[in-house]
């Protein structure tokens, strides 16, 4: 599939349990503007959130999350898991993040 446009991503999202210990997940991705997941089977959650950024950070958290959409005009931030989607589509409400890597 080819794009237009990519950026690598890295992100790191630091996770504090009760103790104070301090683990530190990253994703590698790239980012896809104006483009949408589609053939989604299932989501492993749909967020509230209010930019692009906290979108990629909760895809980050989650060992499981293999890409993110966020839909600018909903607000929303929706995670999916390996094999959930079957592609992308053109919209220019929407971006992607797909995680290329994980340490």
């Amino acid at each position: 599939m080819e794009f237009d446009w990519l950026h690598l991503i890295t992100v790191e999202a630091k996770k504090h349990s009760m103790k104070n210990v301090n683990l530190a997940t990253e994703a590698h991705g790239v980012s896809t503007p104006g483009h949408q997941a589609v053939g989604v089977s299932s989501s492993l959650s749909v967020t509230k959130v209010f930019s692009y950024l906290e979108c990629v950070l909760l895809c980050g958290q989650d060992h499981r999350c293999r890409a993110a959409e966020f839909n600018s005009d909903l607000l929303t931030c929706m995670t999916l898991g390996p094999g959930s989607y079957s592609g992308f589509t053109a919209n220019v409400n929407s971006q992607m993040f797909v995680r290329n890597g994980f340490l």
